[in-house]
């Protein structure tokens, strides 16, 4: 993306003042452009052996689902079923050696998108109790979305929160991830005072609390994950803070059932994949609609659902531990193309 606003640049400065100079770095940028395109990606530096398996769960419910004690007990049911899928309803995807077919593994990492019904664990005994047996029964990590109602009494800042929760295979409570940057006019409505007369997009009881920290999990296998939700996806410092905090996988759930049959819900998955290049990191997604897919550190879909469809999605990835560019240092090399910019700029207005 730097060669091509570079060599835009220089054709815009060929154009108005044209130079030998300018053209030869036009040349020059064109020349490594299409040196890089035409390099091949090279493969994760990756033990194939020690691969973790993760399952992907898309219930695919509908945004316009009522809710009450009747369909919350429904879809927990069916998102319980799914968890625990028969191996004939399974379609994981490994590797096949002389066309053989390798002996199904149980996943060890299950995860539900962005909380896809208003759930509460802290309150709901029944839901808490249904998760642990859940966690037990899978003997797997399980990573779920739900709507954290505090009070008064319990949080300086009281509200609901959208959150994700960790269980550990026997059920213990590992972590929990409130929601940092907050979708506005959807999740909140910012300057209340001012847009008064705004409808929030959300159907959620009362505006949503912002969190305050970013949260590195730590499994039950000493792996640490790092868990954002929606459309955090689409801010590259907040993820990169999950690697910097060590972060070996980074896990985004969301519901992209808002979108429709738009063309947002690609653009999303897009961005992802750009989440997953910055850092270096397999990047796994839950959509509750879809799209649900598995990312390489090269930004390369390794597996993925469908639009509106009812699924679940098995596939290996691995933990990684070496830190990118982008992750060490952030955004200082377009920081610095910007002061380099700028005292340009000053430097022919000048002359």
């Amino acid at each position: 993306s730097f060669c091509a606003i570079l060599i835009s640049s220089l054709i815009a400065g060929f154009i108005l003042t044209p130079c030998r100079f300018i053209l030869s770095c036009i040349l020059i940028s064109v020349t490594v452009l299409v040196s890089l395109s035409l390099k091949n990606v090279p493969e994760p530096q990756v033990d194939k052996r020690r691969s973790t398996v993760v399952r992907l769960v898309q219930p695919n419910i509908s945004i316009d689902q009522p809710w009450n004690s009747g369909s919350k007990s429904l879809i927990l049911s069916e998102l319980v079923e799914l968890s625990l899928p028969l191996r004939s309803h399974l379609k994981p995807k490994y590797d096949v050696i002389e066309n053989s077919i390798p002996e199904v593994r149980s996943p060890k990492l299950i995860i539900w998108p962005e909380t896809p019904a208003p759930f509460n664990f802290k309150d709901d005994s029944f839901f808490q109790d249904q998760m642990k047996k859940l966690a037990k029964a899978s003997h797997a990590s399980l990573i779920f979305g739900f709507v954290d109602l505090r009070t008064a009494a319990s949080d300086s800042s009281p509200g609901p929160y959208n959150s994700v929760g960790i269980l550990s295979p026997t059920g213990t409570f590992l972590s929990q991830y409130d929601k940092v940057h907050l979708v506005p006019f959807g999740e909140y409505v910012p300057l209340s005072w001012l847009f008064f007369f705004t409808e929030k997009v959300s159907n959620q009881i009362g505006d949503f609390q912002a969190g305050t920290k970013v949260v590195v999990s730590t499994l039950d296998s000493n792996r640490k994950v790092g868990t954002f939700i929606c459309y955090e996806a689409v801010i590259p410092n907040l993820v990169r803070q999950f690697v910097v905090g060590g972060a070996e996988v980074l896990i985004n759930v969301t519901n992209d059932a808002w979108f429709a049959s738009s063309a947002a819900p690609h653009q999303h998955l897009l961005m992802a994949r750009m989440r997953a290049i910055e850092n270096g990191r397999y990047l796994l997604r839950a959509a509750n609609s879809g799209i649900s897919a598995v990312i390489d550190p090269f930004g390369r879909v390794i597996d993925r659902t469908n639009l509106y469809e009812k699924v679940v999605l098995d596939s290996p990835f691995y933990f990684l531990t070496s830190m990118t560019f982008y992750s060490r240092w952030g955004d200082v090399f377009a920081f610095l193309c910007l002061s380099v910019s700028l005292v340009l700029v000053v430097a022919i207005h000048r002359t």
